[in-house]
């Protein structure tokens, strides 16, 4: 049976290499915490649909924690995504600090929440930079830290954490609309 990646892998455009990249190197049993969730199911092309890749990745076994402010993503996650998705609703700034004070050892922060004005970026990259920061004390050693929505010209939500992972000596391992970077600083 052709899984959601494979089926969607002509769809996904300028997130697609991240996408792979995650197949690929995400552990088998991956903790997952997302910001920003399922909002429009099938709408691959425009959102991603990252939400239900996750699904994909966990399936047989690991977890995703997908926060959102806004309660149709949990109708969503409910109809299309299996056990393991838990939708947690609220600001994602409040809870991902509460999720921090309970997980640990996740290996991918994915940062979605905010959407993004690239003319004028500030706000949706301060978010995510915030964002990133509370959820710190979650990751993982061999972790990876994920930002959706950039352009090619520096602008976009991982504008501010591309440069507090550089303080951090976190390598870029995927430039692109979805910038990742590792925690590991000996990548894999």
């Amino acid at each position: 049976m052709t899984g959601w990646f494979e089926t969607n892998r002509g769809r996904l455009n300028r997130r697609e290499p991240a996408f792979e990249f995650l197949f690929n190197n995400l552990p088998k049993a991956p903790v997952i915490v997302e910001t920003g969730s399922l909002r429009s199911p099938g709408n691959v092309d425009g959102d991603g649909n990252a939400t239900m890749l996750f699904d994909e990745l966990t399936a047989a076994s690991g977890m995703v924690y997908s926060l959102d402010i806004d309660a149709a993503c949990g109708v969503n996650i409910e109809k299309h995504c299996g056990r393991q998705v838990q939708f947690v609703e609220g600001d994602s700034l409040d809870t991902i600090r509460l999720l921090a004070a309970r997980v640990k050892n996740i290996d991918l922060l994915y940062l979605d929440s905010l959407d993004v004005d690239f003319a004028h970026d500030e706000l949706a990259a301060k978010h995510a930079l915030t964002e990133c920061q509370y959820g710190l004390s979650m990751l993982s050693r061999r972790a990876f830290v994920a930002v959706d929505d950039n352009d090619d010209f520096g602008r976009g939500k991982g504008r501010l954490v591309e440069q507090f992972a550089d303080l951090k000596g976190w390598p870029l391992v995927v430039d692109g609309y979805v910038k990742i970077w590792s925690c590991n600083n000996g990548y894999r």
